[in-house]
């Protein structure tokens, strides 16, 4: 099988990317589909923990993009959690211990590492996203942390999501900060109206990447990370 060329991706063994997608679900599944696919033309072996309605359309677009799934997942090295399911066992606790995370999450992490030998590792989590929706800000920022220590010890690359509006309301606006300084790269998606007009995804970006905004962080290829739309 023949990949589709991948688009230049964000660098470094514990990079930390998060995308803002608001209420553009498309924007999300595109940006995750790259990802994927990213990962598979590089060999590295993934985890995605998302939910099954976000992973049932990544699925859908890959396949129909032509990228081979069944070997991956096969071997053990493209997995598939729901992030619903995953983020039960983990908030079954008040406050989320790292010992309940490592023994969730980086337990699968360390089985997923000892099937790929020596290839790169990509994790995307969409815990976070679902723990914001539930206006759990405190404990969402807190799983950022966890995941952050996580990659301290074990590195790998990690993609996670928010159904955050950076030009919506001031009272989410406001959050954005403590997000993004959590992260080593910001990737935009679903801002003024859609991600298929560069202009609109450059807009955005000027939004939150002036001097002070969130120092931690930095807008990284704007092609993809601003128009995540394939073409």
């Amino acid at each position: 099988m023949t990949y589709p060329p991948a688009v230049r991706p964000m660098s470094g063994p514990r990079a930390h990317a998060v995308q803002l997608y608001g209420h553009d679900d498309d924007a999300l599944v595109a940006g995750l589909a790259r990802y994927v696919r990213d990962g598979l033309v590089q060999g590295d072996a993934t985890l995605v923990i998302s939910t099954t309605a976000h992973w049932g359309a990544v699925l859908h677009r890959l396949r129909r993009e032509g990228v081979g799934l069944a070997g991956p997942v096969r071997e053990g090295t493209l997995v598939f959690l729901d992030a619903d399911a995953v983020l039960a066992r983990l908030v079954s606790e008040d406050p989320l211990s790292w010992e309940s995370f490592q023994g969730i999450v980086g337990a699968e992490i360390r089985r997923l590492r000892a099937r790929s030998e020596l290839r790169g590792l990509r994790v995307f989590g969409e815990m976070v996203g679902l723990l914001w929706l539930q206006g759990r800000c405190a404990t969402a920022l807190h799983l950022e942390e966890l995941w952050n220590r996580l990659a301290e010890t074990d590195p790998f690359q990690l993609f996670c999501a928010y159904p955050i509006e950076v030009l919506g309301e001031e009272s989410e606006r406001a959050h954005i900060g403590p997000v993004l300084q959590l992260h080593s790269h910001l990737m935009l998606g679903g801002m003024l109206g859609g991600t298929d007009s560069p202009a609109a995804g450059r807009s955005a970006v000027d939004e939150v990447d002036r001097p002070g905004t969130a120092p931690a962080a930095r807008v990284v290829d704007r092609t993809w990370y601003c128009s995540t739309r394939p073409g």
